[in-house]
């Protein structure tokens, strides 16, 4: 839902300001490990990405950076949109938390 929301606050405010010359754009990473996740930077989350994610592995936090680089450049004239860098894993299913976790 609270994504939901966000996506819809982007629409509104692309739409309401967009004559101002200002964009509302959005950045949604798939699985990063990074400190926070390392509850499933292990062998077992390891095995169970390449199963759901058509490019193979997780998203680098350089990939993301590079998204966001692309996001605030003057070559994107997009607005009210949210860019997904996932490595395609919107197109298969969720990870279920057991799947990312050691027994």
């Amino acid at each position: 839902v609270l994504k939901a929301g966000v996506l819809n606050v982007l629409k509104v405010a692309a739409i309401e300001d967009g004559h101002l010359g200002i964009r509302f754009v959005g950045v949604a990473p798939g699985i990063v490990f990074t400190p926070m996740t390392t509850f499933i930077n292990n062998e077992t989350g390891e095995q169970a990405i390449p199963g759901v994610t058509p490019l193979g592995r997780v998203v680098s936090i350089e990939e993301v950076v590079a998204a966001v680089s692309f996001l605030i450049s003057d070559a994107c004239y997009e607005t009210g949109f949210v860019l997904p860098v996932t490595g395609g894993a919107l197109l298969t299913r969720a990870l279920l938390p057991h799947e990312l976790m050691p027994g």
